[in-house]
């Protein structure tokens, strides 16, 4: 085999796949909304496709639950093989057995398989409840990303805009070239921290790609990081009865609940109602005779499957209760960051942000009338730099620390 063969078969599979990306990409939108990608995950996911698959499998007991069990049938027949027959040469035995469900066995199964498909259902909308608050989280993620490479790029300008300054004033003898060397460094270290900034966002959006279910797709977020500013409602009442985490759990008592009835029944004895036809040859004479049989469940009476389900109904209304505490702390706990990171982001606010376009002047209006050097200004512009990405990241714990109340009391 040639090499350019080998190198065909083994290219093959990584062309295909990345043909299959852009293919997923190419019908996603450039530039989304929050929303938008939650409806985007809703169709294209492959993860949550195969989930809702489960409950088609879980809909296979259902079909087995509501089948009747099968009649027996058996045939035997018997000859003399020595001595005086009795009751003829041969004699045959055709009987016929029909299980009786009296105990409603076909329905307390068919009620258990409901109740299993909707726990599966509910455990489903859980974990995309789960998913789609990773996606507004990773979401703001890349809305802090795109508001720092906004932000180092008007820094980078704006440190231009000072070099053409400085640049001036070397020209005409007011400044020295060390100035206009300092201020190229400058330059060239805001445009490195720019292109670390757009490397992050790349990295953000390739996550909000791979949450969303879309490979190959480098969205960008519409909008700007907000803070809601709802003040959040702590305590047990404020978490939604409807929360995606506690109708599983609860969905799963039921079907445990559902598991024991269906158990029992199970346990119960299934008469068989049988008709026998007998016939002899010479003589020949045939005769019907019909009976009833049932099991005596002195022994067995599926008492373990029956323990099980209710230990199992135990552990699932413990699980409500621990998860009911677990959301509560949760709740607590970001409703305390929130507050917190808000009363920080306020604070940098009035005593950081309000000042920045002041101390730009001031900086600008000192090096010009020659009362500072270049090492101020260019302190000034980096000091006004940072504070702006950090306004971003406060801002972005903000958000986040909201994200968190909201997953916590409602779940999505």
């Amino acid at each position: 085999m040639r090499w350019s063969s080998v190198l065909a078969v083994l290219i093959a599979p990584a062309l295909l796949l990345s043909s299959s990306a852009r293919a997923y990409a190419e019908g996603a939108p450039a530039e989304v909304t929050v929303d938008q990608a939650i409806a985007l995950y809703r169709a294209s996911s492959s993860r949550l496709a195969a989930g809702r698959a489960a409950i088609g499998v879980a809909e296979t007991d259902l079909v087995g639950a509501r089948i009747y069990p099968n009649p027996t049938l058996s045939v035997s027949s018997s000859s003399t093989v020595t001595g005086t027959p009795t009751s003829g040469e041969t004699q045959t035995l055709v009987t016929l057995e029909v299980p009786l469900l009296l105990g409603h066995q076909r329905g307390r199964r068919e009620r258990a398989a409901e109740a299993g498909i909707a726990a599966v259902r509910a455990g489903l909308e859980a974990d995309q409840a789960g998913a789609e608050a990773e996606i507004r989280a990773l979401f703001a993620a890349l809305q802090a990303a795109q508001q720092k490479v906004t932000t180092l790029v008007a820094a980078v300008d704006d440190v231009r805009v000072v070099r053409g300054i400085v640049a001036g004033r070397t020209t005409a003898g007011a400044a020295s070239p060390y100035e206009l060397e300092r201020i190229d460094l400058t330059v060239a270290t805001m445009t490195a921290q720019l292109g670390d900034a757009r490397a992050d966002q790349a990295l953000a959006a390739h996550a909000l790609a791979k949450a969303v279910g879309v490979p190959g797709w480098e969205p960008r977020a519409q909008g700007q990081l907000a803070d809601p500013a709802t003040p959040p409602a702590l305590g047990r009442d404020a978490i939604d009865a409807r929360h995606p985490a506690l109708a599983a759990v609860r969905a799963e008592r039921a079907a445990a609940h559902a598991d024991e009835d269906r158990a029992r029944g199970d346990g119960l004895p299934v008469p068989s109602l049988s008709v026998q036809s007998y016939a002899t040859s010479t003589p020949w004479g045939a005769a019907v005779t019909g009976g009833i049989s049932i099991p005596l469940p002195l022994f067995d009476r599926n008492q373990g499957a029956v323990a099980r389900a209710r230990a199992e109904a135990t552990r699932a209304g413990l699980e409500l209760a621990a998860r009911e505490h677990e959301l509560t702390a949760d709740l607590v706990r970001a409703g305390a960051e929130l507050r917190a990171r808000r009363e920080v982001l306020s604070a940098f606010d009035d005593g950081a942000l309000a000042r920045l376009d002041h101390l730009r002047a001031m900086a600008e209006t000192a090096y010009r009338s020659g009362q500072g050097g270049i090492v101020e200004l260019l302190d000034a512009v980096e000091a006004i730099t940072e504070a702006r990405l950090r306004h971003v990241e406060l801002l972005h714990a903000v958000v986040d620390a909201g994200l968190a109340v909201r997953a916590a009391s409602t779940g999505d």
